[in-house]
């Protein structure tokens, strides 16, 4: 066959082949794929290979057939929640993945994840990672969750247009500058963060859902033109007034327990609201009722349970 050629010993028997990789390249690509996963997979640590396993659905006592090795190496979604993983270096043979949940494991660095150039889910969720630094490039991403990481800083972000779901929830996060150019932000789970200032995201205005809670605010006045609102959650912190709420017809959910909020006024007219969270402020019980008459079909919730 052109380009192949063969290698004999002295008895003329054949011992090796040369092969033309340019004339021949499916014949070189089988080869390497088989050579390269197999390499790889042997050189992985049982919780490892017990998670691409699950991935697949194989019994996890079986070995792998070659087809089965080029099934994991071809998953655009992996999930992997075993404390004891702390590396991400077995995933390289993963290069198509779109979504990759490392959440509750022990990796603190994600320099391998820029290789995924299809990326657009990444949750590392109770992790020890403390920079998003590798991820500045990613333009793909649209979700990322790093609640309860040691991550302070947002500002690798700053040019992952395509996001629209953020959650950082406790972590040391304090400025939310680098969002205030995330047009396609539509989520922010942001409690028990240090965030002190709306103001930055004031021209987010596609957001549907906020959750401050517990967090350092003292005013949502920086969200007043927010016309897509549908679910805010602020309760636990210094907010005092409502007044920029009125008119978000699309509210559907308020949380303002533990507040400093002393009137419902600006919450009379919105019609589409259905659940109330208020015990602990300042309003009076006349102010509830006489919410709770004006607005029939709103939850309102005046207890903690």
């Amino acid at each position: 066959m052109e380009g192949i050629s063969f290698v004999t010993d002295y008895k003329g028997k054949k011992i090796a082949a040369q092969i033309d990789i340019i004339k021949h390249a499916d014949i070189w690509d089988e080869f390497y794929t088989k050579w390269y996963l197999n390499k790889w997979w042997n050189s992985l640590e049982k919780a490892w290979k017990i998670a691409f396993k699950d991935a697949i659905r194989m019994d996890s006592d079986d070995e792998p057939t070659i087809d089965q090795l080029k099934q994991i190496s071809e998953l655009t979604f992996f999930v992997c929640k075993d404390y004891r993983i702390d590396s991400l270096e077995p995933l390289e043979a993963l290069p198509h993945l779109e979504t990759l949940v490392i959440a509750e494991t022990e990796v603190d660095d994600l320099e391998l994840v820029k290789q995924f150039e299809s990326l657009t889910h990444l949750d590392l969720m109770t992790t020890q990672v403390r920079s998003l630094e590798p991820l500045r490039n990613m333009r793909r991403l649209e979700e990322i969750y790093f609640h309860d990481t040691p991550i302070n800083s947002l500002d690798p972000l700053t040019h992952l247009f395509g996001l629209h779901t953020l959650a950082f929830g406790k972590t040391k996060v304090k400025d939310l500058a680098p969002l205030q150019n995330l047009r396609r932000l539509e989520k922010i789970f942001a409690a028990e963060c240090l965030v002190e200032d709306l103001a930055p995201i004031a021209g987010l205005e596609k957001l549907q859902y906020l959750n401050f809670q517990k967090t350092r605010i003292k005013s949502i006045d920086p969200i007043k033109r927010y016309k897509y609102l549908e679910e805010l959650y602020i309760q636990h912190t210094s907010v005092e007034s409502l007044d920029a709420l009125r008119g978000m017809q699309r509210l559907e959910s308020l949380g303002i327990s533990h507040t400093k909020v002393s009137s419902l006024e600006p919450l009379m007219h919105l019609r589409g609201l259905r659940n109330l969270y208020c015990y602990n402020t300042n309003i009076s019980e006349e102010d509830i009722e006489r919410f709770r008459k004006e607005q029939p079909k709103c939850k309102v919730v005046t207890e903690d349970f």
